[in-house]
């Protein structure tokens, strides 16, 4: 436990001098606004109104945390937060036409890929057919790389040491380059899993773009990131690996993460997940007496199964109405959209790297 404290301090000093320097293989920004570097201490206090559902409150585990680190372990607000950051750093690159998604992180949708009795595979079959029809493969942009991406989660098995159970994300990817369609499967325990979990993604894509595939030819590329990408058991663990495969993608990157790299990101982007914690606990909690005076809830579009991860659709809604119980409803889209244009008082709130969660005109 001290050598693990004693490594991370070093990393930090190190990520800290490092601060200082320009970097080219880095795909988080710094973050600069007021707050970098406060402390956050936990178990804190509870920030989650109990008139809404819970999967709809990035901060609704906040209560259940024991220590900084399971921040990255909870599904739900790293799942709902993580896209957030991703939007306000991804930019147009002028060689792609490119897009990310991500699949709605919700704990009990999971999908079940094993053999031979073991199986619930609706939601991530559903969500591949969803997400290649978002990609809009037949109206791709001449002259460009055509390429999309997108962050899935399913539970399978694993053996490193001995045969484990366990949830996992990765990134698929589709990239058309002439008369070239790819598709990709981009993931860091590629060597570890028990079952054929990637020969069966591999049938859903290929099912999912044929019919949009007239005159193209489709591959089918793995690519492994163990000696390209790093991980570490506490923050960077298989979800920020591919929201930072996502980052790579976008900015038609080489993914070969040095030692130091992973440092400088691993340290921006805790500070990033942590600094919008931070509004929550300091903004809840100095301006409202009690949490059922407020709510903070995902955007309309982060509800569906796939979304596309941009501005416009990756935000939280800040309203200080009360949905008495008498009124829950069953929430979709539909409802929630209804339910912020019913209520003047509901503010968007957008993150910026530099200035943190801000209210946004739109």
């Amino acid at each position: 436990m001290l050598s693990a404290t004693l490594a991370r301090l070093q990393n930090l000093v190190h990520s800290l001098e490092r601060r200082q320097l320009s970097t080219l293989g880095t795909v988080f920004p710094r973050c600069e606004h007021p707050q970098a570097g406060k402390p956050l201490h936990f178990p804190g206090e509870d920030i989650c109104n109990v008139n809404f559902p819970y999967h709809l409150q990035p901060f609704r585990a906040n209560n259940q945390l024991v220590d900084n680190y399971c921040i990255f372990r909870d599904c739900v607000s790293f799942g709902q937060l993580a896209p957030l950051l991703l939007a306000s750093i991804m930019k147009p690159n002028p060689k792609l036409d490119f897009k990310a998604y991500s699949i709605n992180f919700v704990e009990d949708c999971e999908s079940i890929i094993a053999y031979p009795t073991e199986n619930e595979t609706t939601e991530i079959e559903e969500a591949i057919q969803q997400w290649v029809k978002l990609c809009d493969i037949p109206n791709r942009k001449e002259g460009l790389i055509f390429r999309r991406c997108i962050v899935v989660n399913f539970i399978t098995y694993f053996e490193k040491e001995k045969v484990e159970r366990m949830g996992h994300a990765i990134t698929l990817a589709i990239e058309i380059e002439g008369k070239k369609l790819t598709l990709k499967i981009i993931e860091y325990r590629l060597e570890e899993e028990v079952y054929s979990v990637h020969n069966r993604l591999f049938k859903w894509m290929e099912a999912a773009v044929k019919p949009f595939a007239s005159g193209l030819k489709i591959h089918m590329e793995t690519v492994c990131l163990k000696g390209k990408m790093h991980i570490d058991p506490d923050f960077m663990t298989c979800m920020s690996v591919a929201y930072r495969t996502c980052l790579y993608l976008s900015m038609d990157k080489e993914i070969d993460e040095s030692d130091s790299d992973f440092r400088e990101d691993s340290f921006n982007m805790e500070e990033h997940i942590y600094s919008m914690f931070r509004w929550a606990r300091d903004h809840l909690h100095k301006n409202h007496s009690k949490v059922e005076d407020i709510a903070v809830l995902v955007s309309p579009a982060m509800t569906e199964l796939v979304y596309e991860i941009n501005n416009e659709n990756c935000y939280l809604m800040l309203t200080h109405r009360n949905l008495s119980p008498a009124k829950k409803l069953h929430w979709t889209k539909q409802k929630i959209t209804a339910f912020i244009d019913a209520f003047e008082d509901t503010k968007i709130l957008r993150y910026s790297p530099k200035y943190g969660l801000v209210q946004s005109t739109n």
